[in-house]
């Protein structure tokens, strides 16, 4: 599950990310910038380019915990690195992690999805496209009980290329 809402009174993006597997019932949350959503945006729209360039059989060449796609961003305050990773099988299972640090405090903070399936990944991605295009671009506030209502389950649905490519053309 993904949950997102925007903070009204520091203007700050919050994200949530849960794991799906019964194994992992940890909850990692992590606090954007304004600038730090649009960078994670610009990033998922650059990473489902080359998800849909790429087919399964030039995925399964990549070796375990190759990087498949990197984007280093920074503000004022913290330093944003999304990594998009290879995991056992490279066809079935995909790393998404975010990596921030304060420049202020050297804290630095880690969110990983790990054992992501491909098709879990797209949809993660596109959702998170949508809600960021939502939250950034039109500064749409989302209390606290939408905050809690807004949960994305992840599905298993299949998008053809067309329906992928109107989603980048939103931007």
């Amino acid at each position: 599950m993904v949950n997102v809402a925007k903070n009204k009174q520091n203007g700050t993006i919050f994200m949530v990310i849960t794991q799906h597997r019964k194994e992992f019932k940890n909850q990692d949350s992590i606090h954007l910038s304004i600038a730090g959503a649009k960078a994670l945006r610009s990033c998922c729209h650059n990473i489902m380019h080359i998800f849909l360039r790429q087919t399964q059989e030039e995925l399964k060449t990549k070796k375990e915990h190759e990087i498949l796609y990197s984007e280093t961003f920074e503000d004022s305050e913290r330093i944003y690195a999304f990594k998009w990773i290879a995991g056992r099988n490279a066809a079935a299972m995909t790393f998404f992690r975010i990596i921030v640090s304060n420049k202020s405090t050297d804290y630095t903070y880690v969110t990983q999805m790990p054992d992501i399936g491909i098709s879990r990944l797209r949809d993660i991605l596109t959702y998170l496209i949508e809600k960021y295009d939502v939250a950034v671009d039109h500064k749409q506030n989302m209390d606290k009980e939408n905050f809690r209502q807004d949960f994305f389950n992840v599905s298993n649905n299949d998008y053809t290329e067309s329906e992928m490519e109107n989603t980048r053309n939103k931007n």
